[in-house]
């Protein structure tokens, strides 16, 4: 294995070793009502930029073809 793989390698282990810690700390400090609305806030936003990224990439395709079919057959 080369330096640069195993230096991920210790940095995933690392990273996993903090979430885990980070996760218990908030279990234990946090109510479950405390938790949902964590989780609320942190899930919403991801959400709403996946619907609007979608909405805007089906729009963008209408749009291309529009273009498409009217340099196909034209204006009329």
């Amino acid at each position: 294995m080369t330096l640069n793989i195993l230096l991920k390698n210790v940095q995933v282990i690392k990273l996993k070793n903090w979430v885990t810690k980070q996760k218990a700390n908030l279990n234990s400090n946090m109510t479950k009502s405390q938790l949902t609305k964590w989780l609320g806030l942190i899930i919403l936003p991801g959400v709403t930029l996946t619907l609007i990224s979608l909405l805007l990439g089906r729009l963008t395709i209408v749009k291309q073809m529009k273009a498409k079919i009217l340099k196909m057959f034209g204006n009329n």
